[in-house]
């Protein structure tokens, strides 16, 4: 038993060691190995070489798009640690990108007679998200009590509970 562990950690440690120098390698060695593969493996099982690959440029701004009017920013759905009487909770129980997904959800959990709110936020990359929220609650308590049941019917295994903001009279 012992020997056959310490094969499969010998092997393991190998193969990592491997990977390491693989990625370590300067260039001019990982050209030479590609070329001596190619000699030895047809070139339509080969993969394209990967030198040429290039990384995207992520340090660039994201795009600044239009959007719609009473979107907030997901810092405003966290919970934080004061309330007044007006603050309410939900069950956040989907974030969508498009309308369409966000409203064939809000239109399963209206048939299942929980309240629904739509709510359109941006996160810290700029990205836009159309949040369902489900129920409306006076104590952060309560959306959790709901929540668990929430998540079974839907069989979604894990949801969070936001502070609702007020809603525009």
């Amino acid at each position: 038993m012992i020997v056959k562990l310490s094969t499969v950690v010998i092997l393991i440690l190998l193969g990592a060691l491997l990977y390491v120098a693989g990625v370590l390698a300067p260039d001019s060695v990982r050209q030479e190995v590609e070329s001596r593969v190619r000699r030895v493996i047809p070139s339509d099982i080969v993969a394209p070489e990967l030198s040429n690959l290039k990384m995207p440029d992520f340090s660039a701004a994201p795009k600044k798009t239009a959007l719609p009017e009473g979107t907030i920013s997901a810092d405003q759905l966290l919970l934080s640690g004061t309330s007044t009487d007006d603050t309410r909770y939900a069950v956040q129980a989907g974030a969508f990108a498009d309308t369409q997904h966000a409203e064939a959800l809000a239109k399963r959990l209206r048939d299942m007679q929980y309240p629904i709110r739509m709510l359109s936020i941006v996160d810290g990359r700029n990205a836009h998200w159309i949040i369902v929220a489900a129920g409306s609650y006076t104590s952060a308590n309560d959306a959790r009590k709901i929540r668990a049941a929430l998540s079974s019917q839907l069989g979604v295994p894990s949801m969070s509970v936001i502070q609702l903001p007020p809603e525009k009279k």
